[in-house]
């Protein structure tokens, strides 16, 4: 049977254990994470087939809905022996008070018609690391060779205070794109800051000519599988490769220890062909929205989101 906890209910112990007892257990779905980018997360779950599935949730003009977190590129249904049908059941337990739903969620192969419910094909890149290092890097792309080999003397990965790293994205040009709020960015720190203390994260940089950094990125090591999880080059690093260097050199450093390199990005068409250009492979996941929301609330996200 399927429970809905709220937060005071969730024991973390239990709900961690049955993470790591998941077939496909990821990163962003452990209780630590949870607390830091969503206090107050809630859960769904099934003692009898050891299923969870976390609730981000929040609350706007009165009304409750789920959402992504930024930086947590995908969330979903956890089990030892997922199957349609329970990813179904889950997604139809969902109780009524959240009227609107922008959830990305961990593949599923066949996806029943759910009434209400939209689901749209996304694409993440990731790189198998169960091979030698030189058969991974002969896969690369032409163009990635020829730009490794003419910086292959330049500087690899360097280790980076967090702060560093973190000053360095909020300062930087991309920033602005994204489109993230204060308080967006507040919980991608506290969830930064919680992966070092917790010694599953670290910031690495590849230095430039001067003091600055031409490249920047926070990886994650969990469980066999290593996440970019964000990471930004800058305009002197595209003319060095800084970006190549700094993948090329992670992938070097964990080779070995970890077996999946998660690129934790590709649905952008750019950073797809950039990401395929050291033999990245797509794995799917999946976008699922829900708008039950009262008129014209409904009428508005219909015409502003496509819900």
């Amino acid at each position: 049977m399927i429970q809905h906890l709220p937060h005071h209910r969730i024991d973390k112990e239990r709900w961690d254990a049955w993470l790591r007892a998941a077939s496909q257990p990821l990163w962003y779905a452990q209780s630590a994470v949870l607390d830091a980018v969503a206090p107050g997360w809630e859960a769904l779950v099934d003692e009898q087939q050891g299923a969870i599935m976390p609730l981000v949730w929040n609350s706007k003009w009165g009304f409750h809905y789920l959402y992504q977190p930024f930086g947590l590129q995908r969330l979903g249904v956890f089990a030892p022996q997922p199957s349609a049908d329970l990813f179904a059941h889950m997604l139809q337990a969902v109780p009524s008070r959240f009227k609107f739903w922008d959830i990305n969620l961990e593949w599923c192969d066949d996806v029943p018609p759910i009434p209400g419910l939209v689901v749209q094909q996304r694409t993440n890149m990731v790189i198998p690391l169960d091979r030698d290092l030189d058969a991974i890097r002969a896969a690369y792309g032409q163009s990635h060779k020829r730009g490794l080999r003419k910086w292959s003397s330049g500087s690899g990965p360097e280790q980076m205070d967090v702060q560093a790293f973190l000053a360095m994205v909020r300062n930087s040009e991309q920033f602005g794109a994204w489109g993230v709020d204060q308080r967006q960015w507040s919980a991608f720190e506290r969830m930064v800051h919680g992966a070092v203390e917790r010694g599953e994260g670290s910031a690495w940089g590849i230095p430039g000519s001067s003091e600055d950094w031409e490249a920047c990125g926070f990886f994650v090591n969990w469980k066999g599988t290593l996440i970019f999880l964000k990471g930004l080059g800058t305009t002197a690093g595209r003319s060095t490769f800084a970006m190549h260097r700094l993948i090329d050199g992670m992938m070097a450093r964990m080779h070995g220890t970890c077996g999946l390199f998660d690129l934790a990005g590709g649905e952008n068409a750019e950073m797809r062909r950039f990401y395929a250009g050291f033999g990245a492979l797509p794995h799917l996941y999946l976008r699922t929205r829900v708008n039950r929301l009262p008129q014209p609330l409904r009428w508005y996200k219909q015409r502003n989101d496509g819900v």
